[in-house]
């Protein structure tokens, strides 16, 4: 129910790009056909056909980056979307097969509580990516004051099967800044893409542990996400790490997504992100937020 309800709505959003695409391209259509009806021969008008055709020049040169922004867009999200929802999805299914496998009637009342608790963050997550959805197209996407501890508990709801499963120790310090000017969706999503990478990517012979800090510099703080994981070869993948389809591992479930989707959001938001890492040791993502 739930997985039909996140494609119903941003199925709904979806539809309602294109149909804003349909409606540029038969305007642009249009504004071909009035270019090639321009008369640039006429000597009488030959003044005020020549700034028609500019003027219609101008507009289709316009609608055409808008077209191929929006076009851009909708490829983007869709991404994003199915991206962002694996790893909840993938969750509410274990809690589902751990409920089922369970005789005892009290750890059963314990997972639906579990299930109703990651279902309320999904909406919550959805309801924040439709609202990303809808500014996309603002020159500035709006802010809200985001409370660092509760939203890392909120994916860890989220993840809280894979959590279990892998017995990843997390500990959190946000003493130099716990409270951040960001917008939900975007803070959400790039949490929430680092620190499933972190259990993803765990190393299998030692305790697993991931560390989430804040630390105060000039002009903004930096967020930081370490693992003690598998670590990457940024000798040979430095120049890869954050393209789109790049996988560094081999694990089926990678789509080389997640990193790629990050780096825009930070980016749009005028911050950067950098990472260290060794083979064997871990991974650590600092990501500059300016204030």
């Amino acid at each position: 129910g739930i997985t039909v309800c996140a494609v119903y709505l941003i199925g709904t959003y979806l539809m309602r790009m294109e149909d804003e695409q349909s409606h540029a391209i038969e305007v642009l259509s249009e504004l071909n056909k009035d270019i090639g009806g321009v008369d640039v021969q006429s000597n009488a008008q030959n003044n005020t056909s020549t700034w028609q055709f500019a003027q219609l020049i101008n507009q289709t040169k316009e609608l055409s980056q808008e077209l191929n922004y929006k076009n851009n867009l909708l490829n983007d999200y869709v991404n994003v979307v199915s991206h962002n929802l694996r790893s909840p999805v993938a969750n509410l299914t274990s809690l589902l097969q751990l409920h089922e496998m369970s005789g005892n009637d009290e750890e059963k009342k314990n997972y639906i509580v579990m299930f109703k608790n990651v279902t309320s963050q999904l909406l919550d997550m959805l309801n924040g990516m439709m609202e990303m959805l809808s500014v996309e197209y603002k020159e500035e996407v709006p802010k809200n004051e985001i409370v660092l501890f509760e939203m890392v508990n909120n994916i860890k709801t989220i993840l809280l099967s894979e959590i279990n499963s892998s017995g990843i120790v997390i500990t959190e310090d946000f003493t130099a800044c716990n409270t951040v000017s960001y917008p939900t969706a975007y803070m959400e999503s790039i949490l929430l893409n680092l620190m499933s990478n972190a259990i993803k990517y765990r190393s299998t012979d030692k305790q697993a542990n991931m560390n989430i800090t804040t630390v105060s510099v000039n002009n903004g703080i930096e967020l930081k996400i370490s693992d003690n994981g598998k670590g990457i070869d940024l000798v040979k993948n430095a120049d890869k790490l954050f393209g789109l389809f790049n996988t560094f591992h081999q694990n089926i479930d990678a789509k080389g997504l997640g990193l790629y989707m990050v780096k825009k959001q930070v980016e749009r938001m005028g911050g950067t992100i950098v990472a260290e890492s060794k083979v064997g040791i871990g991974t650590t993502f600092t990501i500059f937020i300016p204030v």
